[in-house]
C-alpha cells in the first residue's frame, strides 16, 4: 500500500511539472508577427566564416522586446575550402543579437523560431 501511495504522489508530481511547464510556453506567434529592428550577429574573425543557418526560438513580450532565446540547431559549413575547424561563438553571437530585436506590440506573449542566415562570400 505504501509504495502504490508513493508511485501515486510522483505521478501527480510528474503531471504538476507538465502543467507548469505548458503554462510558461506562451502560444505560438501570429505569421504577421515580424521583427521591426534587426541587429546582425557579430562574429569574431578568430571564429572562421561558415555559411548556413542558426535557428533560435525565441519569447515576444508585450511591448515587442525578446526573452528567452535558445539556439534549437545549426546547420553551418565552411564558406571556403581553406576554413577548417568548428563554427566556435556563432550560437551565443546569434543569441547576444536576437536579444537586441524589436517586434511590433503583441496583444500576449507568443513564441517564435526563426532561422538566422549566415553567408560569407566565397
Amino acid at each position: 500500500m505504501k509504495y502504490r501511495a508513493v508511485l501515486m504522489m510522483c505521478a501527480w508530481i510528474a503531471l504538476a511539472g507538465q502543467a507548469e511547464a505548458a503554462a510558461t510556453t506562451p502560444p505560438a506567434c501570429a505569421s504577421s508577427v515580424f521583427p521591426i529592428r534587426i541587429v546582425p550577429p557579430l562574429i569574431s574573425t578568430g571564429s572562421g566564416q561558415f555559411n548556413g543557418i542558426v535557428t533560435v526560438a525565441l519569447t515576444v513580450e508585450k511591448d515587442g522586446s525578446v526573452s528567452k532565446p535558445s539556439v534549437v540547431s545549426m546547420d553551418l559549413r565552411p564558406a571556403r575550402p581553406s576554413v577548417t575547424g568548428k563554427p566556435v561563438g556563432y550560437d551565443k553571437a546569434t543569441l547576444a543579437a536576437v536579444s537586441k530585436w524589436t517586434f511590433g506590440p503583441v496583444p500576449q506573449a507568443c513564441s517564435k523560431t526563426l532561422p538566422i542566415k549566415f553567408e560569407f562570400a566565397k
